[in-house]
């Protein structure tokens, strides 16, 4: 019978995986995540250029028998990869894409991990929908899975660690936590601290909001307030 974890086991979990792995620099420095899963999991990570470029193919990892279109050398083939091998994909090797490779490569350590507990059940492709074409009920239904579900929420906990994100938020906002107007209305200065602190985590701007309201490190506001600060009340 699979195991299915809650968002708070699911963190906790997490956070002592980085909190073994990193040591002390656990609540100052950014996740190593290409370090955990090289040399804590000992996994092996390979880029490759997926051949289905419709279905946004972003990475996976390997159940060790499963044959993985390829595109090589201009051809498609394909390839069968030793067991737990991550595959990702070779668009996300430039520095532009520096924090979806990251979320991308965290979301298949998790998946092993949650092999490792549940008896190797969960293997797929990380895959990002478009919103500009139509998808099969079964593209759908897989995207939206329990396992896929889980591995996104396993990401955001590898590389934004509860520690972590108190740390370094303190550090630009004090201990006041973070004014929001409304449900999403950001001061100017202070939305530009989170892009700051986003970047230096290795993460993207909207994953780091999400964690920050999920830690209840938003302070709210009303809406008019917003409007009072930034247009006098005009």
């Amino acid at each position: 019978m699979k195991m299915i974890r809650t968002r708070k086991e699911i963190d906790e979990l997490c956070e002592t995986i980085v909190r073994q792995y990193a040591g002390d620099k656990y609540l100052t420095d950014p996740v190593d995540i290409g370090g955990l899963a090289l040399n804590y999991f000992k996994l092996k990570v390979i880029y490759v250029r997926f051949a289905d470029r419709s279905k946004e193919r972003l990475g996976c990892i390997s159940d060790g028998s499963t044959m993985i279109k390829l595109i090589y050398n201009g051809k498609v083939s394909d390839y069968i990869f030793p067991k737990d091998t991550i595959l990702l994909d070779i668009t996300m090797k430039g520095e532009k894409e520096r924090s979806r490779r990251r979320f991308t490569l965290a979301h298949e350590v998790y998946h092993y991990i949650d092999n490792v507990i549940n008896g190797n059940q969960a293997y797929g492709y990380c895959s990002k929908l478009k919103t500009d074409r139509e998808y099969t009920k079964t593209e759908f239904v897989e995207s939206l899975s329990i396992d896929e579900w889980a591995a996104d929420r396993g990401a955001a906990a590898l590389l934004m660690p509860k520690g972590l994100i108190y740390t370094t938020a303190r550090a630009r906002f004090g201990d006041e936590g973070i004014p929001i107007f409304g449900n999403n209305m950001l001061l100017p200065d202070d939305k530009a601290k989170i892009f700051d602190m986003a970047e230096y985590l290795g993460v993207s701007f909207t994953s780091l909001l999400i964690r920050l309201k999920e830690l209840k490190l938003l302070k709210y506001h009303r809406s008019a307030e917003y409007l009072e600060l930034i247009m006098g009340g005009e």
